[in-house]
């Protein structure tokens, strides 16, 4: 990887843990990225991957 892409990555990673979610919720979330020149032009989930499915925003399985 490019050290530019090094830098979008550490980014996104620190973005993303500054998200709150409640203690009990425990789950692994996989997205896929379609990047061009850089700049995202998609996010998806992967479903398959995913075990977010599993749970409601409830909190009840």
């Amino acid at each position: 990887m490019s050290p530019t892409c090094d830098i979008e990555i550490t980014d996104l990673i620190q973005h993303l843990q500054q998200l709150n979610f409640p203690s009990s919720f425990s789950v692994e979330i996989v997205f896929e990225f379609t990047l061009n020149k850089g700049r995202v032009e998609r996010v998806v989930l992967d479903e398959k991957a995913s075990t977010v499915q599993r749970y409601s925003c409830s909190g009840e399985n």
